[in-house]
This record gives structure tokens, sequence and C-alpha cells, in this order.
């Protein structure tokens, strides 16, 4: 039920109007070469208290919310844990969420590169049924940006040297 809630938040921030700004810009030179990328720190700042927000809202109206178990579920028998009358259970559920922006570069072939920025939702509950309480950490990526940067092709190309075969090149 949480990551459903979270999912769903992500979704919402991700429709927000503001999700579509632009969170970096890429300098280029005369050959069209990427040289610099500046992120807008205050694009990302306001994603970030966005994402933070939806998701608390979400996880807020977990609490206080019905669970429905066969009492078979309480004999510890997974032959009968589908049996028998529904118990209905109120579970009270405290969370706080955390939002990190993780931002990579990948090397993606001789002359591209990828940069994909990405939205991480660190997720602590603290859930309280009758008579017990579970803490569970739920952690879910989002990824908000993602360009491909392309480079010069090199006139020559050696990748994964390493001291162990460089002597492979020894003629």
């Amino acid at each position: 039920m949480a990551l459903d809630a979270i999912n769903k938040a992500g979704s919402i921030i991700r429709s927000l109007e503001s999700f579509f700004g632009d969170y970096y810009d890429y300098k280029v030179n005369n050959d069209g070469e990427v040289v610099l990328i500046t992120s807008n720190s205050a694009n990302i700042n306001k994603m970030q208290v966005a994402a933070r927000a939806e998701t608390q809202r979400a996880l807020a109206k977990l609490s206080n919310s019905e669970l429905t178990i066969p009492l078979g579920a309480f004999t510890g028998s997974s032959l009968l844990s589908d049996w028998g009358p529904d118990i209905n259970l109120k579970l009270s559920i405290i969370a706080s969420s955390e939002t990190v922006w993780n931002s990579y570069f990948y090397n993606e072939g001789i002359n591209q590169t990828i940069h994909r920025l990405i939205l991480r939702i660190n997720t602590q509950l603290h859930i309280l049924i009758p008579a017990r309480a579970a803490d569970v950490n739920i952690i879910a990526d989002f990824i908000i940006a993602e360009d491909v940067i392309l480079g010069r092709v090199p006139d020559s190309y050696i990748n994964g040297l390493n001291s162990d075969n460089v002597f492979d090149l020894i003629p």
C-alpha cells in the first residue's frame, strides 16, 4: 500500500507543470561539442520540495486504514493462511520521507555519454497494528531527466586497458 502511494505521488510529481522546467543547461563550442553543463538549482530544489510534500501527503492518507486478514494467517501455517473468516485490523502508520537527487554520467559507446537525473525517495514507515509493530524502509527511484551527449568520434580508441592487459598491446 505504501509503495503504491509513493508511486502515485511520483506520477503526480511528473505531471506537474514545474516538472518540465530545465534542470540543466548545456553549453556547446563552435563545433557543437558539449563543453559545460550547468544545473538550474532553483528548479531542482523546487521539484525536490514538491516531491517530498506530495509523498508525505500520499502517505498520510494511509494512516488509520483497515487491513483484512483471514483468521488462518494467525496460525503461522502456510496451508491455513487463506482459511477462516476475515479479521479487520486498523493500521496506524507513521511515515517520514526524504528526497535525494542523483546525477549520473554513463559512458555509452565511443562518443556518447548519457546524463541521467534521478529522484530517490527514501521512506521510513512505522506500522502499528494491534499487538504488533513493524518498521519498513522503502526506496523508490524516478528518472526525472535523461540526455544523450554526443561527442567527437576519436581517431583511435582503447577500452578496458589496465595493468593486467597492457602487455597485449606489445607486438
